[in-house]
């Protein structure tokens, strides 16, 4: 019999009585004892026990997900579509997609840190991928990924802490 039959069975033959307020306060009284009898307390230890756990738990698997990516190199296409994703999130060549003509053009202005040449080179490197017919070579690829890694660590440098630590997360979780 579940919980819910029992509770009607029980107060089936029982008139509902008001309780005076009296009675109420002596009924909220035997409450506190009954609280103050089971004398439950939380161990001071055990909040800083439970935050330091929690912060392991998450260092912990933040370098397993590291770990399971592995050094999985992936296609220029992949870091030239990360760059774009990273330079638009900070507002800076909003709508472009690379292919434009003038998107070197914009680049250079947007991002005054990178040398044009670099980002010419990545923008051949990523048309050549996409559309040659010649295999891109794994310097090309690297130069790419470069001009990614420079370009995050640019922005990485100019937040405040609390920013690295939510963009540190998010690129974990994402």
């Amino acid at each position: 019999m579940n919980l819910a039959a029992r509770i009607q069975e029980s107060t089936a033959g029982q008139e509902e009585t008001q309780e005076t307020p009296e009675e109420e306060e002596r009924a909220g009284e035997d409450a506190q004892t009954v609280w103050q009898a089971a004398d439950f307390e939380i161990p001071s230890w055990l909040p800083r026990t439970a935050a330091v756990l929690l912060l392991a738990a998450l260092a912990g698997w933040i370098f397993w997900r590291r770990w399971r990516r592995g050094n999985v190199k992936k296609d220029c296409r992949y870091y030239f579509g990360e760059f774009l994703r990273l330079v638009q999130r900070h507002h800076l060549l909003e709508g472009m997609t690379g292919v434009e003509e003038d998107f070197v053009k914009q680049a250079e202005k947007a991002l005054p840190w990178l040398e044009p040449e670099r980002i010419q080179n990545m923008a051949d490197t990523v048309s050549q991928a996409s559309f040659g017919r010649r295999p891109v070579t794994e310097e090309e690829k690297e130069q790419v990924y470069h001009v990614y890694r420079d370009t995050e660590a640019h922005f990485y440098s100019h937040m405040r802490w609390i920013q690295k630590c939510k963009y540190v997360m998010m690129k974990e979780i994402w």
